[in-house]
């Protein structure tokens, strides 16, 4: 998924919430716990997606850094997880972010690449 499209389903999510919460808040005599609560929202909601962006962004630098102590380039993680390119892969490396895999691929990739660089490990003793 790419950054921007992360960023319009918040927009989307904050565009909601905001609305609901005029809607349901915005009766006589609530006007100061309305804006409020839309502000919490809203700030909520932002704190919230950092959260998602740094929890993925982390995975991600953990996936290409054991990447890097096998060699392996976009081109090979393409190779073992074919449901993205190489352009994509290439396109999620931690300096140049500008696509998110799935979660569970991230997940996946890194498990294949702990089991490789163990069973390298292991061919070494």
């Amino acid at each position: 998924m790419k950054i921007s499209s992360l960023n319009s389903i918040l927009l989307a999510i904050e565009a909601i919430g905001v609305l609901l919460g005029y809607l349901v808040l915005f009766a006589p005599g609530y006007h100061v716990a309305a804006w409020i609560a839309l502000v919490v929202w809203l700030l909520g909601c932002q704190q919230a997606f950092n959260w998602y962006l740094r929890r993925r962004k982390r995975d991600l630098r953990l996936m290409w850094q054991k990447a890097a102590e096998l060699g392996f380039s976009a081109d090979a993680l393409a190779g073992l997880a074919p449901q993205y390119d190489a352009t994509q892969w290439a396109m999620s490396a931690p300096d140049y972010l500008q696509f998110l895999p799935a979660p569970k691929v991230v997940a996946a990739m890194t498990r294949r690449l702990e089991a490789q660089l163990a069973k390298r490990e292991q061919n070494r003793w």
